[in-house]
């Protein structure tokens, strides 16, 4: 048995499954199939010798067995795969994508099944699995691969490291030496384990492109994010650009519980539309204080001097900042989505970060890497 079957599991129909067929009408589901280009009569019934010898018509097979035992309906089209980005559809893989395209008005032509991708896997929605970094450092991976295979779905089946924050082989030593038999990734993802598995940690490396390239900077553990949800945590914001704290208070969601927020601005019509931008992203209960304060020092003043007493009163501070960067001739804000994303990256990347400043004491600061066009 492949990797990524054992992933997936013994094939069955699932209610999943049979909702899936229900909702296409038959004489729909049986156009569809029989002209879909991932469907091969000639392929399907020399890989099925079982349908073969009972002189089956394999549409037919295909459509009232094959496809809810998972069976490939051709050479293009493996159903452990796309179960593996989309798990909902087991038994009815080529129904689903069918129905997938159907629904968003494109064709089979346009659009493959390696594009298509449950959005709310915990792998990819918490960026445990990082896809556009999976894409990039893997020097032995040939560019196509990808054309063909999903990342994750080659990461389950080669064990490389899914992020920047997650050593693979490292997680799979120390289930090993629990005697856990549980895929690293699956494991750390699962919700409430025992207390003997939550002593398995990822463990991070942080590296750098220079001097020389590829040194290990930082290695250190990632705690799970119900270790970190009592970290006293504030965010100071200065935002002197209303228009760009919207998009800042969003990203808080990452953070793992919710902090107290102090924002700084300059006139006390800012101080205004601040409150009500506050109340929209991240609700009227959430804890702030707005303070007007005079445009000096850009964002170290406020955050040095008007907010002092209140940042002494936290263990750990995040500061952000509408950053413009209008000197250089117009607004930088690739400047500010490399600060904003180094400091805010994932729910993964903020756990490695909490985690990080919580276990290590000779830890102070953690800041964005330079950004190279000011390098």
């Amino acid at each position: 048995m492949s990797m990524i079957s054992s992933i997936v599991g013994v094939a069955r129909r699932t209610t999943a499954a049979q909702r899936i067929n229900d909702a296409a009408p038959t004489s729909w589901r049986q156009t569809t199939i029989s002209s879909s280009p991932y469907f091969d009569p000639a392929w399907y019934l020399e890989h099925n010798d079982d349908v073969k010898r009972a002189g089956a018509n394999p549409l037919d097979h295909y459509l009232q067995h094959g496809e809810s035992e998972d069976r490939s309906p051709g050479p293009r089209f493996d159903p452990a795969a796309y179960l593996v980005t989309n798990p909902d559809a087991r038994g009815a893989a080529l129904t689903h994508f069918h129905r997938t395209v159907d629904a968003v008005d494109s064709t089979a032509n346009e659009i493959r099944p390696t594009d298509l991708v449950e959005p709310t896997l915990p792998a990819i929605e918490s960026q445990w699995f990082d896809e556009a970094w999976y894409r990039t450092p893997h020097d032995t991976v040939d560019a196509q691969t990808f054309e063909t295979e999903h990342p994750l779905v080659h990461y389950y089946r080669t064990g490389l490291d899914p992020s920047p924050v997650f050593d693979h082989a490292d997680y799979q030593s120390q289930l090993t030496d629990a005697g856990i038999d549980q895929h690293p990734l699956d494991h750390w993802l699962t919700e409430n384990l025992s207390q003997v598995d939550r002593s398995i940690r990822p463990r991070v490396v942080a590296r750098t492109p220079t001097n020389p390239p590829d040194q290990p900077l930082v290695q250190h553990r990632v705690r799970a994010r119900s270790e970190l949800v009592d970290l006293d945590v504030v965010v100071m914001v200065h935002a002197y650009y209303l228009d760009v704290l919207p998009s800042l208070l969003r990203r808080l969601s990452l953070l793992p519980a919710t902090p107290d927020l102090l924002v700084s601005v300059t006139t006390a019509s800012d101080a205004a539309d601040a409150h009500r931008a506050i109340d929209e992203e991240l609700g009227p209960d959430q804890p702030r204080i707005v303070k007007v304060v005079p445009n000096r020092g850009r964002n170290f003043a406020p955050l040095l001097c008007s907010f002092a007493d209140e940042i002494r009163d936290h263990a750990y501070l995040l500061h952000l900042h509408t950053k413009k960067s209008l000197h250089m001739g117009h607004e930088r804000s690739d400047w500010r989505t490399h600060l904003v994303t180094s400091l805010l990256p994932s729910a993964a990347g903020v756990d490695a970060i909490l985690s990080l400043l919580a276990d290590d004491p000779t830890v102070g600061l953690v800041q964005a890497p330079t950004w190279e066009p000011i390098a």
